[in-house]
């Protein structure tokens, strides 16, 4: 099974199975492609980032990663500085890739009371695959995949 599948797969269960925002949906499945050592209080507390994913501020996707990002880089002993400008590198290349920092943007058709649960399942399996390429140039990381 290739990284895109286990990443589909995963986020597809973690959606609606769980019901989970993206934030700790992608968090958990690091900590399982990547053996990363994420606390589960961590992965508790991301769920109450932007109103549970409900409020449409900064993207969740672009929070995961730059949470991902500091708990790599803490565990790799980077300076606080190093982390900075990795978490600041990583945001000019999402909202390049991504058209905007802002979950109300980037999710399809926005935020409307008839809009179905999860619109941005492929979304977050796509920013997930360009995170993954940002992981291994810049820190050079690459998913344990069994």
């Amino acid at each position: 099974m290739t990284v895109k599948n286990i990443i589909a797969e995963r986020v597809h269960h973690l959606f609606w199975d769980k019901d989970w925002p993206c934030v700790p949906a992608v968090l958990t499945i690091y900590k399982e492609i990547f053996k990363a050592d994420i606390n589960d209080d961590v992965i508790a507390a991301s769920r109450g980032l932007n109103g549970g994913g409900q409020y449409g501020a900064q993207c969740g996707l672009l929070e995961a990663n730059l949470m991902f990002i500091a708990l790599l880089g803490k565990e790799r002993d980077y300076t606080q500085e190093q982390i900075n400008e990795l978490c600041a590198e990583f945001s000019g290349c999402f909202e390049k890739k991504f058209k905007s920092l802002l979950c109300r943007e980037i999710r399809p058709e926005g935020f409307v009371p008839e809009n179905p649960p999860h619109l941005c399942e492929t979304r977050t399996v796509d920013s997930m695959l360009f995170a993954l390429e940002f992981y291994g140039d810049k820190m050079n990381l690459t998913p344990i995949v069994t």
